[in-house]
């Protein structure tokens, strides 16, 4: 899928996210950057929380994700950071870094996606 157009599937809802941006690209690229910025952070406390085994700063960074990626409409880092919420909640190690793995790869792929539709998108 390319980052033109609305289509829903792929790491962002396209057509959620042209809809809410409504031609404001300065709102646009302050959310994306806020987007690249808390996730960047927080990734980093998700690391650090797995190496000292520390679930309610993991759960916490977990969340925060979340939160950040259905802002902009970035559906599977959402469910991801959710399900990694979750591993967190219950302490499971394993699921944890399962989870944390396809966290940081929808993470990825949100922020990739994001940069594309700007470059594509932006007048």
């Amino acid at each position: 899928m390319g980052a033109q157009g609305a289509e829903s599937k792929g790491p962002v809802d396209a057509k959620a996210l042209v809809a809410f941006a409504e031609g404001d690209w300065a709102l646009a690229r302050g959310l994306v950057k806020s987007f690249a910025d808390t996730t960047d952070q927080q990734l980093i406390i998700i690391a650090e929380a797995m190496e000292s085994g520390d679930f309610p700063s993991l759960r916490e960074a977990a969340h925060a994700i979340k939160g950040a990626s259905a802002i902009l409409f970035a559906t599977a880092a959402a469910v991801e950071a959710g399900r990694l919420e979750d591993a967190a909640k219950s302490g499971n190690l394993a699921e944890v870094e399962r989870c944390a793995e396809r966290v940081r790869t929808e993470v990825a792929n949100a922020a990739e996606y994001f940069r594309a539709w700007m470059e594509l998108n932006e007048p």
